[in-house]
This record gives C-alpha cells, structure tokens and sequence, in this order.
C-alpha cells in the first residue's frame, strides 16, 4: 500500500484467493483482509488461486505444487471450469496433458513442461466478476484440497 501510495481509507473492497495453495500463506491474507474488511466495514471477496491464474484465458491447464509429487490442478477456458480443482500426481498431470491440448499455467518445472506466464494483476481485474461476496468474514477459512494424511485409513 506504501508503494502505491494508498492509505487503509482508500479501500472500499478487498479480493483475496481463498486456495488452494499454501495454506499458512493463505491464512495469512485471509486474517489480513478479514481484519481490514471488519474495521472498514467493506466487502471481501474470493476467488480460487487456480481460477486467478487461468484469468479469462482460452483453453488453459493450472498446476501448482501440492508436495508429495502432487499438484493442485484444474482446466479453464475462458474463466469457466472445464475439469474441476483437484489434486492428481504428477504422473496424473503428465497423462492429463498428454491427452488435452491445453496450455499450461503455474508450476510447470514439476513435469519437465514450460509455462505461459501469467499475468495476475490483470488476471484479477478480468475475474472479479467471478469473485464470490463473503457473507459473513468470520467464517471464512481456506479452501484446502490436500487430504489429511492423519486421518487416512491405512489398508
């Protein structure tokens, strides 16, 4: 806000991705935004990390590092959901993209790909009508696709 020369009173709504992603990091600008949001009494919104990479991009494939030879995953074209956000492995991904001709978004390295780079300040400003209102920011959490290791059943 410094940089841009913004003061706090200048916000009239917040836009923050709710996941996935690290969820430390997106609890992080969740707290934030949710404690700007309640002292300035204005909206917050959310979009999906995925979606914000994709933009309004034609026939786009997002993949981000889950750990664990895994990836967050979906395919957009032109800001709609063609295969939902999951999580596959990256053999999963490699097959994926062997099967669709997709252009690939986000953490391509992990299957020895090339990405398109992605343009995120623009990409908000196109899927802000995407954005869902957040009702009530005290219930916000991050949306987190990661399974709970803890509590797989072991067969």
């Amino acid at each position: 806000m410094e940089q841009a020369n913004w003061q706090v009173d200048d916000l009239d709504r917040i836009v923050i991705t709710d996941g996935p992603g690290s969820y430390t990091g997106v609890r992080i600008a969740m707290s934030m935004a949710k404690v700007l949001c309640t002292r300035k009494n204005i909206p917050l919104s959310v979009v999906s990390t995925l979606a914000l990479y994709a933009g309004l991009d034609k026939n786009v494939f997002v993949i981000n590092d889950a750990r664990s030879k895994r990836a967050y995953c979906a395919h957009y074209n032109e800001g709609q959901l063609v295969h939902e956000e999951c999580i596959m492995t990256l053999d999963e991904v490699k097959e994926y993209l062997a099967n669709h001709d997709v252009t690939l978004l986000g953490d391509s390295a992990l299957v020895e790909q090339e990405s398109k780079e992605v343009d995120f300040a623009q990409n908000f400003v196109n899927i802000l009508p995407y954005a869902s209102v957040v009702e009530n920011v005290h219930t916000l959490v991050p949306r987190y696709l990661k399974e709970n290791d803890a509590y797989m059943v072991k067969s």
